[in-house]
């Protein structure tokens, strides 16, 4: 009896774990096939699908969405805190007594801190809510902890490390066979798999061919993949998302490898980026390993080190006769690279837009370099590092000239025996003596000074502020919660019957809060005068412009106010402004008609009316004396404006005016003590404007490093006289030419026609000098996101 008992029990406890080992096993499976952003969330779903069968299993749910809600919230975190069930007293004791929760809420086993009493007794998912009141980037790190406890793993047991593991392209050729010879490699911008995927094919003595898709080749690749079959060769398609048109046929030829397979030795290798519509029969048919580029500085050199020719013995012994500079040549190039791909990941204070560089530009770069050397002779190689390395293999591919100074910048003193103090190993060097070239120039040697590299890197050592780090920890938290919120919603529906009623509130609101249309009778007279100047008349246009947005904001708003209650005839383009109204989004009908902004809804009618606002008082009341630049339409056109009237009044060209950038807030103030009550009779004074990565030093008349809990936040710019003058050619100008853009982000915004950039301010860069800035990524910007 007993046995049978134990028995028994036995069976029913495995029958109990049997979901968790199944979760575990997904998990394991799943992993390799997931986007790093996406590799947070899978544990966390999997562990609510678990938990949806415990008695307090829709509570947990409900729990894990409020923390989503509350580290995303833009409203006040306290009062939507204050609201769930017995977090009153909580947030209380969080807002008097924040040094008690301090010690408890920056430990990385949350879990087992310890609270002030009485809320010793909080769960895991409860302290987790509690810690999105004051430190919501660290919850999804949180959240994953929760997950992997609940499928009964520990942190050290992922099958994925988080920071950038190399694809295992060995296991995903062991997990395939005859039956299943498709492998999917899921690739990100800037991975190329080419060089890991012909060093495994040599290893297995495979006969690989490659060809890159696009411009129809497909029909060059079927001939070659049923060849393959027969003779048991690999075959590599190389990005097959540039040929949308024939993936319904390569699904069709996967299905025929896996229900007829061919030789045992014949292997597809697919390499595609996130498509929306590649196959899922290729999908659930093939094996997936996802190929990104590692996280860090320390990562990325591991990576490049493994790649031939730097892995070969003697590759750092090739150019004898300039032996130093060689190697120091070598370390630069692979340390200039490496900052270049992490400032990528950092949005546009790492450049204009993703330039997308791969490990081929560096190898082409190293090789070039070594030929020249060796074939000419030539101690520092200047030339080629100007004209092949900042000229051709990166400096082909970028675009905006803020950035060309940075990359040549980066490599100052590449070609030296001695690295300089403003190339890239210099300022490593400068924040820390693991970043110095190593001692023993061979590739053991940069592989042992890479390992004792310390694993948690500052973003300063991309040249970047380090309250950055900070801002795009929260990007990326809200990004997991967006992706957690989307997939756990049991609603799938687009529109309920609430949506549409909140929808319809939200319309009705925004209608009353519109703006009075902009006189244009009074408009026409007061800007388009016979001796108007060509600023009067973008402002004239500015005017048209609003018109024709206001216009378009009411229908939009009167189509959704109509087609809730009935009276309008549902269509495609009002349910989508509904959806976007309801999730207080600005709609994208609107942006076809509006000036450049990425605001939220409610900012963005708030925004609205103050630029009437603006406007009116100048029809109404003449010129103001400072213009506010984030009300005009179209900034950039007022500005070349003003440099067209200054060319047609002394008959010069364009090209040879420039907007001399003067700040006179203090001067101005300390002499008069009050703001400028006229125009200036050249130019204009700018007033709105923010800085980023940077501040305004008032006493000393420069640019500063703004404090460092503050270095992500937009910093009040003073007021600038902006005004024409003609260039000087014999001047040499020390200050740093910061650009301005309209919106916070440099680059164009999507659904908008209009252009972002709009001038160069020239400030004074003091004794950090012009490279700091160029490193920071300091801008200006008109209006703020939020």
């Amino acid at each position: 009896m007993c046995e049978d008992g134990g028995s028994k029990g036995y069976q029913e406890d495995i029958f109990q774990k049997i979901p968790q080992l199944f979760a575990v096993h997904l998990y394991n499976m799943a992993l390799p096939s997931l986007l790093r952003q996406h590799r947070r969330v899978f544990p966390v779903l999997l562990a609510l699908d678990l938990q949806r069968f415990r008695p307090d299993g829709e509570n947990l749910r409900e729990l894990v969405m409020s923390i989503a809600e509350a580290s995303t919230s833009q409203t006040s975190k306290s009062e939507q805190l204050a609201q769930k069930p017995g977090f009153e007293q909580i947030v209380k004791s969080l807002e008097g007594e924040p040094e008690l929760w301090r010690e408890a809420l920056d430990s990385q086993a949350l879990e087992l801190a310890r609270l002030p009493d009485p809320f010793s007794s909080l769960s895991h998912l409860e302290r987790i809510l509690a810690l999105s009141y004051s430190n919501p980037e660290r919850c999804p790190q949180q959240l994953e902890r929760w997950a992997l406890q609940v499928l009964g793993l520990q942190s050290s047991q992922q099958v994925y490390a988080a920071q950038g593991q190399e694809p295992d392209l060995m296991a995903a050729l062991l997990s395939s066979s005859r039956a299943c010879p498709v492998i999917l490699l899921i690739i990100t911008p800037g991975f190329d798999p080419m060089l890991q995927l012909a060093r495994l094919a040599e290893q297995q003595s495979a006969d690989l061919r490659s060809l890159s898709m696009g411009r129809e080749n497909g029909f060059h690749a079927e001939p070659v993949m049923n060849d393959a079959r027969r003779s048991g060769r690999w075959v590599l398609l190389q990005n097959c998302h540039l040929e949308p048109t024939w993936l319904p046929k390569l699904a069709s030829l996967c299905d025929q490898f896996v229900l007829a397979p061919g030789h045992n030795d014949f292997r597809l290798w697919l390499s595609s980026q996130p498509y929306e519509t590649f196959p899922s029969s290729v999908l659930m048919s093939s094996i997936k390993v996802t190929c990104e580029l590692p996280l860090g500085l320390k990562s990325n050199l591991s990576h490049l080190l493994k790649l031939p020719p730097i892995c070969e013995v003697g590759f750092f012994e090739s150019c004898a006769t300039y032996n130093v500079v060689w190697k120091n040549s070598v370390y630069s190039l692979l340390c200039a690279h490496s900052v270049l791909l992490g400032r990528q990941r950092h949005g546009d204070r790492g450049g204009l837009m993703p330039y997308h560089f791969v490990d081929t530009d560096l190898l082409c770069s190293l090789q070039q370099l070594q030929v020249y050397m060796t074939s000419y002779s030539l101690p520092t190689p200047h030339k080629f590092i100007k004209h092949c390395v900042l000229g051709c293999h990166y400096g082909g591919r970028i675009i905006d000239p803020q950035d060309q100074l940075f990359l040549s910048l980066l490599l100052e003193g590449c070609a030296e025996a001695e690295p300089t103090q403003h190339g890239v190993v210099g300022q490593l060097s400068s924040m820390s003596a693991a970043y110095t070239e190593p001692p023993d120039a061979t590739c053991q040697g940069f592989i042992v000074a890479v390992d004792r590299m310390p694993e948690n890197e500052s973003v300063a050592l991309l040249g970047i502020s380090a309250g950055i780090g900070l801002l795009d920890a929260r990007v990326s938290a809200a990004q997991f919660f967006r992706d957690l919120s989307l997939e756990a919603s049991d609603s799938r529906s687009r529109m309920q019957a609430e949506s549409w009623a909140k929808a319809a509130d939200t319309a009705s609101q925004a209608l009353e809060k519109l703006p009075e249309s902009l006189p244009w009778e009074a408009a026409l007279s007061h800007f388009a005068r016979p001796e108007s100047k060509a600023p009067s008349l973008v402002l004239l246009q500015d005017v048209e412009r609003y018109g024709s947005l206001l216009t378009a904001v009411v229908e939009s708003l009167s189509c959704v106010v109509g087609a809730c209650r009935g009276t309008l005839v549902l269509t495609q383009n009002i349910e989508s402004d509904a959806l976007q109204l309801f999730e207080d989004k600005t709609p994208e009908s609107w942006k076809r008609q509006s000036y450049l902004s990425v605001k939220p809804l409610q900012s963005y009618l708030t925004d609205l009316g103050e630029r009437f606002a603006f406007m009116r008082h100048w029809i109404d009341q003449g010129p103001p004396a400072t213009l506010w630049m984030p009300g005009l339409f179209t900034p950039r056109a007022f500005c070349v404006a003003s440099m067209q009237a200054l060319a047609a009044s002394q008959k010069l060209l364009i090209d040879t005016i420039e907007l001399h950038t003067h700040a006179v807030d203090r001067e101005h103030i300390a002499s008069n003590g009050v703001w400028p009550r006229k125009p200036p009779d050249s130019g204009f004074y700018a007033r709105g404007l923010f800085l980023e990565s940077c501040t305004w030093d008032s006493v000393r008349g420069r640019l500063a490093e703004p404090e460092i809990g503050d270095s992500w936040l937009p910093q009040p710019c003073p007021l600038m006289w902006l005004k024409p003058r003609q260039v000087n050619p014999n001047k040499v100008d020390t200050s740093y030419e910061c650009p301005a853009y309209t919106i916070q982000c440099r680059q164009q915004a999507p659904q908008h026609l209009l252009p972002n950039f709009v001038c160069h301010l020239r400030l004074p860069p003091g004794e950090n000098g012009v490279g700091h800035w160029l490193r920071r990524g300091a801008k200006t910007v008109l209006q703020v996101d939020t």
